[in-house]
C-alpha cells in the first residue's frame, strides 16, 4: 500500500481583488495528478464568481467537513466555507467583511495543516487594509499566523506566480 500523496490547501484571497480569479486560474493550470491533492478553502460563492471573471469553469467535489476529502476524487475539492455573499462586496475596493473572510479561510487552512489534514497552504492575494478593517490586530497575515501557530522564531512565506499575471 502506497502512502497518499500530501494535500495542499489553497485559500481563497480577498474577494473584492483578484484572488478569486487568480484560484481559478490556478486550478486550471495544474496537472491532472496535482488536481485530486488539492483542497480549495473558500465560499463557493466566491470561487463561482472568480471563474466568472475568469471565463472558465473549475469542477470541485463540494465538501461541508474537511473529515469527507476524498483521497481518491480526481478532482479539485472546495471546503465550502459559507463567510461572504458576493452580491454584498464591489470588486476593487476595501471591505471589512472580504477582509473578515480571508481571516476565516485562512484561520481554517492554518487549523487544518496544524491537525494534519493538509500538508501546506497557497493563498491567493490578500488585502491588508481589509484585514486590519476586519480586526487582524497585528501588521499582516504573516505576523497573524505566526502568533496562531505559537511560533517565535522567524517566519518567511514564498511568492510565486510563474505565468500566472
Amino acid at each position: 500500500m502506497t502512502t497518499p500523496q500530501p494535500f495542499i490547501g489553497i485559500v481563497q484571497g480577498d474577494a473584492c481583488g483578484i484572488g478569486p480569479e487568480l484560484m481559478s486560474k490556478l486550478l486550471q493550470k495544474l496537472k491532472a495528478a496535482e488536481r485530486n491533492r488539492v483542497l480549495v478553502i473558500s465560499d463557493q460563492r466566491i470561487m463561482t464568481a472568480g471563474n466568472a471573471v475568469a471565463g472558465q469553469e473549475t469542477p470541485c467535489k463540494r465538501l461541508n467537513e474537511p473529515t469527507e476529502i476524498d483521497q481518491e476524487c480526481g478532482q479539485p475539492q472546495l471546503l465550502d466555507v459559507r463567510c461572504l455573499d458576493p452580491t454584498s462586496i464591489v470588486p476593487g475596493t476595501v471591505s471589512a467583511d472580504a477582509g473578515r473572510a480571508v481571516l476565516k479561510t485562512f484561520g481554517l487552512a492554518i487549523d487544518l495543516a496544524q491537525s494534519g489534514i493538509i500538508e501546506g497552504i497557497c493563498f491567493m492575494p490578500f488585502n491588508k487594509a481589509a484585514m486590519h478593517l476586519a480586526g487582524i490586530g497585528v501588521a499582516d497575515e504573516l505576523t497573524w499566523a505566526k502568533e496562531r501557530l505559537g511560533v517565535t522564531g522567524r517566519a518567511s512565506e514564498f511568492n510565486v506566480i510563474d505565468g500566472m499575471w
